[in-house]
């Protein structure tokens, strides 16, 4: 499994008019030393403001004239990046080198200094996103909130200042007790990987009174809305479940009825609109026979007037034969003479009686035609008559029995469907008035309950504890504490027990060491545990934090055994992980030697100054 870390490479104070201030760093040991007041201390804070506190930077009067900031820091995952702010706070703006160093910027971004859930939008989450901590929460008071774990919490579990070095308070715990729960909490993830992402919160005591009150009020008022439509709704409202089962009965004898007569008018409207269709059809038959018959009796009434006209000449031929012989008195021709063989007027006659004997066979076929048409005719009318008589007797019916009774059917299943919707509506608001009933009687019993507080079980067990307790006790051992016996974890105070005391209860010298011994022992023990830490820890003056005259309590200075062995521990270090000392005490030669050294002289003619270069006056 790969060590997620942050190493941090380049700290410097710029202004493009001065020199910069710059300080390199480099992974193991860096040691910062030397006398007060050449800038050691305002070295840690810049770290520490770079790593995202919000107030800005000290104004002391070697930072005059200074306007950013800027850190480098090399990930193990990842591009190197550089983080610059300005010197009096504000956001963070991150450039990427992804490439490296000695390439062009690759990608800039710009990040809030207020911890978001989002990695590409504050600095917190982009920090804890690259050691492996993204999106953790974890509890904060008694009742079960969270917050979330921001770069904050974890800083202040791998940056020690020189005033939190000697406290007599826990190395987890600040002053502020409303933050003591959730930084203990911070401290307990550390030692078991596992945050409080899973913890359900419950509200404070004072906040439940209040929204239990709040909510039987409302309740009081609503139910009092409901009692109030259903008055209006019915009469007796203890009814209404028997009246909702009448109207069903009802409404289903109902619809049967409305059903069947609606049944019954639609065959009937069938049959009525197949008599129409069939009288349609005999009575466009009927027009087609009546026009032939007028027709055929034309044609009949044109043959009798040819028979007529053709008798009439055969008998004027008769009465022209009998006439003398002579002229004509009408032409003055000559009549012609017989002939024995084709007398005139018997050949005519002859002519004339055949035509009528033709149109006498014609009338006979005509007369067969009008017989067959007039009993067709005669046939499809006193079937149209049947079909009317039919049609009338359907509509009767309809009209006055079937409609109006299916309409009185309808309109009487519509009376009983509003009903059973009024009544509906008022079993419905019954059953609302019953459920808020039970829930304000729930209201009432929990304001008279005592509500227990919640217990969490502790994520840093007894086990973890002493594991931990283990690492922290193996440094000390390499660092000759003296009487160290075993070291304990006390869980109330959040601190060491030392041989059987308590460490809030050693001088300065020893309180600084162990402070210092625990804050390394977190990152040790989570290296061996593969649980995630960023990967360096940086401390202000853990071995000689007392300043002044010397003191005279035993403990509170440690032994130049203590010391050396200190040093040496942590340049033998190989891990990977960073540890910055700043330190008013001079290391070993050996330790000189082998790892990268700051010695601040405030001498002007002896190394360097300062961490602020020197200006010409």
């Amino acid at each position: 499994m790969s060590v997620k870390r942050l190493t941090l490479r380049e700290l410097a104070i710029t202004n493009g008019s001065l020199q910069a201030a710059l300080m390199s760093f480099n992974p193991g040991l860096n040691l910062i030393i030397g006398s007060s007041g050449t800038g050691k201390t305002f070295i840690f804070e810049a770290i520490d403001f770079m790593l995202g506190a919000k107030d800005g930077l000290r104004r002391i009067p070697e930072a005059e004239g200074y306007a950013r900031v800027s850190l480098s820091i090399d990930p193990s995952e990842g591009s190197p990046f550089t983080l610059r702010r300005a010197f009096d706070g504000g956001n963070f703006e991150m450039v990427e080198f992804g490439n490296g160093r000695s390439d062009s910027e690759t990608a800039t971004k710009r990040l809030s200094s207020t911890h978001s859930a989002e990695s590409n939008t504050s600095l917190s989450a982009f920090l804890l996103d690259i050691v492996g901590i993204g999106n953790r929460q974890v509890r904060k008071n008694v009742q079960g909130e969270k917050k979330a774990l921001s770069f904050r919490h974890v800083a202040r579990l791998a940056l020690v200042d020189e005033q939190r070095m000697i406290q007599q308070s826990s190395p987890v715990l600040s002053e502020h007790d409303t933050e003591n729960t959730a930084e203990a909490n911070v401290f307990a993830y550390f030692l078991s990987g596992l945050d409080d992402s899973a913890i359900i919160p419950q509200e404070n005591s004072k906040n439940r009174k209040a929204r239990l009150a709040a909510e039987a009020d409302l309740l009081e008022a609503i139910l009092e809305e409901r009692r109030n439509e259903l008055t209006k709704l019915a009469s007796d409202p203890n009814e209404l479940v028997n009246q909702a089962t009448r109207l069903e009965s009802a409404i289903n004898d109902a619809t049967t009825f409305v059903v069947s007569s609606q049944a019954q008018i639609t065959e009937l409207e069938g049959r009525r609109t197949s008599f129409i269709s069939e009288r349609s059809k005999r009575n466009s038959r009927l027009l087609f026979l009546q026009e032939q018959l007028k027709r055929l009796r034309l044609l009949d009434e044109y043959y009798l007037s040819d028979r007529a006209r053709l008798e009439a000449v055969i008998e004027a031929s008769h009465v022209f034969h009998d006439l003398p012989e002579g002229t004509c008195p009408l032409c003055n021709q000559a009549f012609p003479p017989e002939t024995a063989n084709a007398p005139p007027h018997r050949a005519f006659e002859a002519a004339c009686s055949k035509e009528i004997e033709k149109i006498d066979a014609l009338r006979r076929d005509l007369e067969s035609a009008i017989s067959d048409f007039s009993l067709e005719e005669s046939d499809h009318l006193a079937k149209v008559k049947e079909i009317e008589d039919q049609l009338q007797t359907l509509e009767r019916e309809l009209q006055t029995v079937l409609l109006p009774t299916t309409g009185t059917a309808h309109a009487d299943l519509q009376r009983l469907l509003q009903t059973r919707a009024a009544v509906s509506q008022g079993v419905s608001i019954q059953a609302t008035i019953l459920d808020l009933e039970n829930r304000l009687s729930r209201i009432r019993q929990a304001q008279n309950e005592r509500v227990p507080r919640p217990t969490f079980e502790p994520r840093a067990t007894t086990s973890s504890a002493s594991e931990f307790c283990k690492v922290v006790e193996e440094i000390l051992g390499a660092w000759n504490y003296p009487e160290l016996g075993t070291v304990a974890f006390d869980t109330d105070k959040c601190d060491l027990v030392i041989g059987g005391k308590d460490r809030a209860n050693t001088g300065k010298g020893y309180r600084a060491i162990t402070h210092a011994a625990f804050t390394i022992g977190i990152m040790k023990y989570c290296r061996q545990k593969g649980l995630p830490h960023p990967g360096f820890v940086v401390l202000d003056t853990p071995v000689n934090p007392y300043k002044g005259p010397a003191s005279s309590a035993p403990d509170d200075q440690l032994t130049d055994v203590v010391k050396d062995a200190f040093f040496r521990y942590l340049a033998d270090d190989k891990s990977g992980d960073q540890i910055i000392v700043i330190e008013n005490e001079t290391p070993p030669q050996d330790v000189v030697e082998r790892v990268n050294v700051y010695d601040f002289t405030r001498n002007h003619d002896i190394g360097r100054y300062g961490f602020f270069p020197l200006r010409q006056t």
